[in-house]
């Protein structure tokens, strides 16, 4: 093996020392020193017999290591075998993906929310408005009224009772008809006492016509009308069994200052006749008068 003298100077806290070591040219030797000097970042140095003497300083040495240790460590960090790298990516798109998805849902859900919910001040606009019916008479304002009547039968089918009535108006009688759940009652007489209303059915019996007196209820008259729809009855009565009856004038007056309607008009007209009856006595006018009161009869219970 050759030796060779070869001289190293290293500063140590500011002061420069020289150090002579022998060189083995020896293969071995060679290798041994090539990796520690990679190990600590020194580059290879030709040993060369004219190599010249070459000052190293220890700090220039440590940085060297600190460089190699940060450059290993960052191989360390994005080594990793590909299986392990789409893994990661795998993973890491799951979490990216499941967060999104969440993200628009709630969006979503927000949306629908808004849009099914409208503000009080649509929902308000878009209240329809009530509209006004018409109410029934009060009970204070409306009363039922207690009657006696003639009753000349009872029909199964409207078509037999509208049978007897004609029949019995072309006799001459008052007649109307009042349906009584199934059934059809035909009355040719209205009163406000029990023996008027006996009398004049005595009477028709006498002239051949099946008749017997009944108590009835009229329902809902209006509080003024059912004072002179009482006076009218029992004049009205009387004057069919050819009797004398009383002034209705006064009932004629307050119909007057009503308003106008059916009811009203047709008492007004069976005060007119019982008014003509006072003077001639006709009975033709007494029947009219009857007829026109068993039609209001009729018009509250049908």
């Amino acid at each position: 093996m050759d030796k060779q003298t070869k001289g190293i100077t290293v500063k140590i806290n500011g002061q420069e020392k020289t150090f002579s070591e022998e060189i083995m040219q020896h293969d071995e030797q060679e290798q041994a020193a090539t990796t520690e000097e990679e190990e600590w970042g020194i580059p290879n140095i030709e040993h060369d017999a004219n190599v010249a003497d070459k000052v190293v300083y220890i700090e220039d040495l440590r940085d060297i290591k600190k460089k190699n240790v940060k450059l290993a460590k960052k191989k360390a960090v994005y080594s990793g075998t590909p299986f392990k790298k789409a893994l990661m990516i795998g993973i890491l798109a799951a979490v990216i993906g499941t967060g999104l998805g969440m993200v628009s849902l709630r969006l979503l859900t927000a949306n629908n929310l808004e849009a099914e919910t409208p503000s009080s001040s649509i929902v308000t606009a878009q209240q329809p408005t009530k509209t006004e019916t018409t109410k029934p008479l009060p009970t204070s304002q409306s009363e039922n009224l207690d009657v006696f009547t003639v009753q000349a039968g009872v029909f199964s089918t409207e078509k037999a009772a509208k049978e007897g009535k004609e029949g019995l108006q072309k006799k001459g009688y008052a007649a109307s008809l009042v349906k009584n759940d199934e059934t059809y009652l035909l009355f040719i007489g209205v009163g406000m006492n029990q023996s008027d209303a006996k009398s004049l059915a005595g009477t028709y019996k006498g002239n051949g016509v099946d008749s017997f007196a009944k108590s009835y209820t009229i329902q809902s008259l209006d509080q003024k009308v059912k004072p002179i729809y009482e006076k009218l009855a029992g004049q009205s009565m009387q004057a069919a069994l050819g009797q004398d009856i009383d002034s209705v004038s006064d009932a004629e007056k307050k119909l007057t200052n009503m308003k106008e309607t059916s009811e009203v008009k047709k008492l007004r007209e069976v005060c007119q006749l019982l008014g003509s009856y006072r003077e001639d006595k006709k009975a033709e006018d007494a029947t009219k008068a009857q007829e026109l009161l068993l039609n209001v009869l009729s018009d509250h219970t049908s």
